[in-house]
């Protein structure tokens, strides 16, 4: 019998999951999917948020030492299985960190019908920090060259389950979870966990974590965002990623990044946006308090 995956970091998106599976991809008990984002457990993932290059994943699973990548789609269960088959025998956990599962209502469903006995590690972060750092990166990926303000302007407005705001807002999306896995959901912070590695070790009864956490949620934003759209619309990026190593890619896109200045938002939009996730904090710690007391 194949040994199921077990340990799921499910999000929230820029919230430091890349950093943790990183960590944790350095324990010897712990083995991670080489796609850290395999999103199996999902219906449906908009391009617009989740977007990747073509992939067929039967030449992927055709390699002799299967390739690290960030984000696939892999739908069938063989499959997804099979990206674990290089896991040693002896380790405890096998690992992946699709941040789709967070938002997606039947996801916490289905990863419980997979495993009801897996961990779930949910990380947060200050709602208007992770919806400008998930603007940042859509900007930088040629998916907007719209002002920050002006598409929370629209947010506020369609309440889009996929947009910036909703995808800061965590309550609901928590509570499915403690609902179905109980004492074995995190709740956790990427800034906590770097002050404080023990609090990993003792959720998954392993011994201490010596990795540094690594800084990826950058203080850069993009210089001329039309420019980028222009690359992703006119294919140019693709050319970039095929032509250029990985090195000289990165510093073509860094010429393209300056420092950023703060959070570009309007003193109302800014109220607003307060208001919204300090609602919604209120109501996740009224849950978390009643899932104590046991409802």
């Amino acid at each position: 019998m194949k040994k199921k995956v077990n340990l799921f970091i499910v999000g929230a998106m820029k919230a430091g999951t890349t950093s943790l599976i990183e960590m944790l991809d350095k324990h010897s008990d712990i083995y991670v999917c080489p796609i850290k984002e395999p999103h199996h457990f999902i219906k449906f993932t908009p391009k617009s948020v989740f977007s990747h290059p073509p992939f067929n994943i039967n030449d992927y699973l055709s390699q002799q030492n299967l390739e690290k990548l960030h984000l696939r789609v892999v739908k069938d269960l063989n499959d997804y299985e099979e990206l674990f088959r290089e896991a040693p025998k002896s380790v405890k956990y096998l690992a992946e960190a699709s941040t789709g599962y967070l938002h997606a209502k039947e996801s916490a469903k289905l990863i419980y019908n997979y495993n009801p006995d897996a961990k779930i590690i949910i990380l947060l972060r200050d709602g208007i920090k992770r919806a400008y750092s998930h603007y940042k990166m859509d900007a930088s990926l040629g998916r907007t060259s719209t002002s920050f303000n002006q598409l929370i302007t629209e947010d506020l407005k369609t309440k889009n389950k996929w947009g910036y705001i909703s995808m800061s807002e965590y309550a609901e999306d928590i509570a499915r979870y403690k609902d179905l896995f109980g004492a074995n959901v995190l709740i956790t912070s990427i800034k906590d966990v770097a002050n404080n590695p023990k609090l990993i070790s003792d959720f998954l009864s392993l011994s201490d974590f010596k990795s540094s956490l690594s800084h990826q949620n950058s203080s850069k934003e993009i210089k001329h965002k039309w420019f980028v759209k222009l690359l992703h619309d006119t294919g140019l990026i693709k050319l970039i990623r095929l032509a250029l190593p990985q090195k000289l890619r990165h510093a073509f896109l860094g010429k393209l990044q300056k420092e950023s200045n703060g959070i570009p938002l309007d003193e109302e939009t800014k109220a607003d946006l307060e208001q919204i996730f300090n609602t919604d904090k209120l109501k996740l710690n009224n849950y978390l308090k009643q899932f104590e007391n046991g409802k």
